[in-house]
């Protein structure tokens, strides 16, 4: 027990609950029966004080008492993602803000002062500075954070196409699924002009058109101007050779 207390709460819990675990397996069949039996008396014992409050309290209480329980469903969730996040190892952005750069710098020595004082200091010094002297620090923070942002978003990629979306920024989300989805619908032909008709392998043919916004689109051609366009070029073959 006297290594639990030098690590972590995490690891302890963790190395406690691995404990109990191996206890919890030792134990014979009978006596883990009467855990069970004990467990389950005293859950129906919950229930019922439960019921019995939820019947004493007024709908607004009840409202309330729902709204709280949301807010920590959402807490434990959010805590949740955050871990999960940690375990498959996030970009953490760093250094991306001027004036913790500055501070880390420690252009300003602390000496005795408190902290407190010192930071107090700190930040009044930055608000005097000339926006020249800032500079280096400004340029540092936008190159940490475009670095951060490339990591991010390449992070971001990899858990989509892992099947864990719901890690990712909306923006992300839709970001990728759209060039996917353009990808995937974008013709593979490209011919210059309008309402040209474009036959891809033989098999199938399009009608490219643009539009008022001047977008060019392929669509595929109707029976009638398939056939239409196959007499005029048996036409025009015809004709060469005589």
């Amino acid at each position: 027990m006297s290594d639990l207390k030098k690590s972590n709460p995490g690891s302890r819990i963790t190395e406690l609950s691995r404990m109990l675990g191996q206890m919890w397996r030792g134990l014979p069949d009978e006596q883990k029966e009467v855990y069970k039996l004990r467990y389950q008396d005293e859950k129906e014992v919950f229930l019922a004080k439960k019921k019995a409050k939820l019947d004493s309290m007024t709908e607004a209480e009840k409202s309330q008492l729902k709204e709280e329980e949301e807010l920590k469903r959402k807490r434990r969730a959010t805590r949740s993602d955050r871990k999960l996040k940690r375990s498959l190892n996030k970009p953490i952005a760093e250094d991306v803000n001027p004036y913790i750069l500055f501070f880390k710098s420690k252009v300003l020595e602390r000496g005795d002062a408190p902290i407190s004082q010192y930071m107090k200091g700190v930040s009044e010094h930055w608000k005097r500075m000339p926006i020249e002297d800032k500079q280096p620090f400004i340029e540092k923070a936008k190159s940490n954070s475009l670095a951060y942002q490339k990591k991010l978003s390449a992070w971001e990629h990899k858990m989509i196409s892992e099947g864990h979306s719901s890690l990712v920024r909306r923006s992300a989300f839709r970001s990728v699924t759209k060039r996917r989805r353009v990808t995937k619908l974008s013709p593979t032909n490209k011919t210059t002009g309008k309402n040209k008709n474009i036959e891809t392998d033989g098999k199938m043919m399009y009608t490219e058109s643009k539009s008022s916004s001047g977008k060019t689109t392929n669509k595929p051609a109707s029976k009638a101007s398939m056939e239409g366009e196959r007499e005029r070029s048996k036409a025009k073959d015809n004709k060469q050779n005589k």
